[in-house]
């Protein structure tokens, strides 16, 4: 039984304000490809009119047999968490035809269909239970990925170790805002290696399923918003930015003046990690939290601070009390002392049985 009928999709793309969306199919080599649509060409797209260059995509047809058109399932409609909400973003996975109506025998979709039902008369149901593995490295000058990390964890390793933590969170919130079901993340053996476990399902659904992994999993982290005061120190502000913006030149990078509260507010209501780098390292703060409206506070806001004394700053018990997950300044400190003790002597730190003896004491 279908999940959306024709009459869904349009109530929901309006309901919602969709803007766009995207028709989504895959190539030989598994890449995801798409073509962006408004919402107004969404009855094109759902009379399976919608034609694209085959010719222009590897592995498919020649030029001379270049019209091929795009036939969407219904059932894989979604709208994308990650985009503005505003214009809102929605996508649905496709099939591949012929200008004859056939379907196309290169796309990996239907070739997965036709296994599917081999399967099925010979008696069998097929299953699948994805484990999605994957690298986090980082970029060079121009945005583009290397195979360099800082991260020294392993397997089933925790935060501030597991560097990687909050990318995986964001990454499963996203896809279970998407409906689906997410059974396990976490670390994996080598250093920045990351695996989210996605419960197992029916052959084809599985497969939209890894598709959209990887699309969420490149999604990421894309927005910085810095708050600093308009004095003396401000120019440090800028400079920040102007540092983020060019080895990360993917990413959205904002700066605002601290004494803008209602900004300020926004922006850590719509935020997924909030770090406090004022008076970094060993200034008491007891009393004092750069956040002073408790109820900015939600369970799945991930919050730190860099100051390591006390312990557990204000801001922390705070955000710690409100059921936020938070991270000590001192993990900070201990990789960095880490770090420097690698690129001087050449030799790791015991970072991992520093970090358990500390909090043991």
């Amino acid at each position: 039984m279908s999940k959306y009928s024709r009459e869904d999709i349009i109530r929901m793309v309006e309901d919602e304000d969709v803007e766009f969306i995207r028709l989504q199919f895959t190539d030989i080599f598994g890449i995801l490809k798409n073509v962006a649509i408004t919402a107004s060409q969404l009855n094109k797209a759902l009379n399976n009119d919608c034609m694209f260059d085959g010719s222009a995509i590897e592995g498919f047809v020649r030029i001379d047999e270049s019209d091929m058109y795009l036939h969407p399932d219904l059932d894989t409609f979604e709208i994308f968490p990650w985009r503005p909400q505003q214009g809102k973003v929605a996508r649905l996975i496709c099939d591949v035809y012929n200008p004859d109506g056939t379907p196309f025998i290169g796309d990996p979709r239907y070739v997965l269909k036709r296994a599917v039902k081999r399967a099925a008369d010979m008696g069998y149901t097929f299953q699948v239970g994805p484990e999605c593995e994957f690298f986090l490295f980082h970029t060079d000058e121009e945005g583009r990925p290397t195979t360099q990390s800082h991260e020294r964890a392993s397997y089933f390793d925790v935060s501030p170790i597991d560097l990687g933590e909050n990318v995986r969170r964001d990454i499963v919130l996203n896809l279970e805002d998407m409906g689906f079901e997410v059974e396990a993340s976490h670390h994996e053996i080598a250093p920045a290696q990351h695996e989210i476990d996605l419960q197992y399902t029916e052959g084809l659904e599985a497969a939209d399923h890894i598709m959209t992994f990887k699309m969420a999993a490149l999604e990421g982290m894309r927005e910085i918003s810095i708050f600093a005061r308009k004095d003396s120190f401000f120019a440090n502000a800028e400079a920040t930015v102007e540092k983020i913006r060019k080895h990360v030149p993917a990413w959205t990078v904002n700066l605002f003046d601290l004494d803008d509260q209602e900004t300020f507010r926004k922006e850590v209501a719509d935020s997924d990690i909030f770090t406090n780098a004022t008076r970094v390292g060993m200034k008491p703060m007891d009393d004092q939290s750069i956040i002073t409206d408790t109820s900015l506070f939600r369970k799945d806001l991930v919050v730190s601070d860099v100051v390591y004394n006390p312990r557990e700053t204000k801001l922390l018990k705070d955000a710690a009390a409100a059921g936020c997950k938070t991270i000590p300044g001192i993990g900070m400190l201990l990789w960095q002392g880490a770090e420097a003790f690698r690129l001087y002597t050449g030799q790791e730190m015991p970072a991992q049985e520093v970090m358990e003896k500390y909090f043991a004491e």
